[in-house]
């Protein structure tokens, strides 16, 4: 009875306790570097996701917008660069593409882009027009101006990305903006930004623009591309 008492006192060693310490803390860190490679994977792909839903909304209202263009002539058609003349001169942002230009009918013209700020001249002078009747549903007259969505809150327009479609009346020589609109609303982008380039323009035998060529850039808001898209833009 004696000898039982003493055997069943005894319990772990110190020795035998940091050996269970050090054994745990391996197991632990073995877990972490397993965890992490998985986690980050995992972020990649939901952002890679969330970006690619975006670029295919941008081109689904690229290619909506663009069926609507009236071009029989080589000139309905131009792509403008950052601070080109005429009515999108105003200083523009390349990192977020250049400036579609085309023609809806006679009289209105539309520019596509991600990438120019609405100036106060832009917004007295669409509600200075009294014109009422715009073909293809671009009468609202609607001033959007470019804040980006973000927490903090960041309202440095020159420097953000989102689809903006801009109207112009062109009338013996003068070009007068009537509408600036954005085709998707804000909680769209998911505090992501997007950059439109227009690469190049391709005509049929009889020099009227078909198509036009285009790279979709989704980034986060620090400017980070995340997916990239090519697409063809037909009219």
């Amino acid at each position: 009875m004696r000898k039982y008492r003493r055997h069943s006192k005894s319990g772990f060693t110190l020795v035998e306790l940091i050996v269970a310490m050090t054994l745990t803390a391996f197991f632990m860190a073995a877990c972490v570097v397993l965890i992490m490679p998985v986690e980050r994977i995992y972020t990649q792909v939901n952002e890679q996701s969330k970006a690619q839903l975006i670029a295919d909304m941008v081109v689904n209202s690229l290619r909506s917008e663009c069926s609507q263009a009236s071009v029989l002539s080589a000139d309905d058609v131009m792509i403008m660069s950052s601070g080109a003349s005429g009515p999108v001169r105003e200083t523009t942002n390349s990192t977020f593409g250049n400036v579609l230009r085309f023609r809806r009918n006679n009289l209105y013209y539309e520019t596509i882009s991600t990438n120019y700020v609405l100036t106060a001249e832009h917004q007295s002078s669409v509600r200075a027009n009294d014109d009422s009747v715009v073909t293809g549903n671009t009468s609202s007259k609607a001033i959007y101006r470019m804040y980006f969505v973000s927490n903090p809150q960041r309202t440095d327009t020159a420097n953000v990305g989102h689809l903006h479609y801009g109207y112009f009346m062109e009338e013996a020589g003068v070009v007068t903006p009537y509408d600036f609109t954005n085709p998707l609303v804000a909680g769209t982008y998911n505090d992501y930004q997007v950059a439109v380039n227009f690469d190049s323009i391709v005509s049929g035998s009889d020099g009227v623009p078909d198509y036009v060529n285009c790279t979709i850039r989704v980034m986060d808001k620090d400017g980070i591309a995340i997916y990239t898209r090519q697409t063809v833009i037909c009219f």
